[in-house]
This record gives structure tokens, C-alpha cells and sequence, in this order.
């Protein structure tokens, strides 16, 4: 049997052995219909049944499985890799985003995105705006939406980040 990693373990979350999890290579609708998830324990992956996930963030999720009933249950559980069968993970599709338009908050148009820079922190997209090329950080602080079909990114852009 093949596993995808998907995340870590950051934290027991209250009092019933719930506890977060940083999405690393999935999202949290996909997660939301897992039957189980497999955790690295005592050198092997061991299965445990889902009984709950929740949203806390775009890539932090509170997940309660069978099992684990307290928080202190859950405290040991911290830095382990949560992983899940390979076949059962959608195909990733990633989208590129260069030929899409940046918007701001207020939906004023910013530039054409022509080019975006993968980086491991964050990816970087280089935005033609007038004359120049400006570098904006794609995070999710900044982050308001993304619509694919009309191929706009909308930004709370900080103000002078353009004029550097």
C-alpha cells in the first residue's frame, strides 16, 4: 500500500483528544471525507478512524479520530506526520497562474500576472503593472479570492508594495 503525506501534527485542541493539523499536501475539503487517517507511529503508519475534521484555517484543521480521547492522550501526538492511501487522494491539479489578472481589495485592477515564482515559503507573482514588473507575495493573509473562470486573483495589496 502506497501513503501520501499530508500534514503534521501541531497541537492537542481542547479538552476531548482533538488536535490540529497543518495541511501540507491536500485541503481541507478533501480531508473532510476521509474514512480514516494513518499516523507515523512505532515505525509503521498506524490507521485511525476519523470521527471529525474541522476548519480552523486555510491549511490548519482540527481533526478528532477514534481513540484518542483526552488532551493528554493527544499532547504526545505532536510533530507526527499524518499520512492517508495514495489511491484514495484526488489528482492534484495546479494552476498556473500567469495570463490571470490581479485585482485589489476594492476589485480595481492591478496588472496581468506574468509569471509566478515558486518558492518554498510562498510563491511570488510577477504582476506587469503600467511599465513595470512588480513582485507581490501570493500569501494567504493577502489572499481574498480567487476565481478561475474569470481568471482574476483579488489581493489585499499593502499600500506601497506596489512602488517598490
Amino acid at each position: 500500500m502506497d501513503f501520501t503525506d499530508i500534514g503534521v501534527i501541531v497541537k492537542p485542541h481542547g479538552l476531548k483528544g482533538e488536535f490540529v493539523v497543518k495541511l501540507e499536501q491536500t485541503n481541507f475539503q478533501v480531508v473532510k471525507g476521509f474514512q480514516s487517517v494513518y499516523l507515523e507511529q512505532f515505525g509503521t503508519k498506524v490507521p485511525y478512524l476519523m470521527e471529525s475534521a474541522d476548519l480552523l484555517k486555510i491549511d490548519r484543521i482540527k481533526i478528532k479520530v477514534k481513540g484518542i480521547e483526552s488532551s493528554e492522550m493527544a499532547e504526545p501526538l505532536r510533530g507526527i506526520r499524518i499520512f492517508q492511501e495514495t489511491d484514495l487522494l484526488p489528482e492534484i491539479d495546479t494552476v498556473d497562474f500567469t495570463g490571470y489578472f490581479l485585482i485589489d481589495a476594492d476589485g480595481e485592477d492591478v496588472g496581468e500576472i506574468i509569471e509566478v515564482i515558486e518558492n518554498p515559503a510562498q510563491d511570488i507573482l510577477i504582476v506587469m503593472v503600467g511599465e513595470k514588473e512588480v513582485m507581490v507575495p501570493l500569501t494567504e493573509a493577502l489572499l481574498l479570492g480567487i476565481n478561475q473562470d474569470e481568471r482574476l486573483i483579488q489581493m489585499d495589496i499593502p499600500e506601497g508594495l506596489l512602488d517598490l
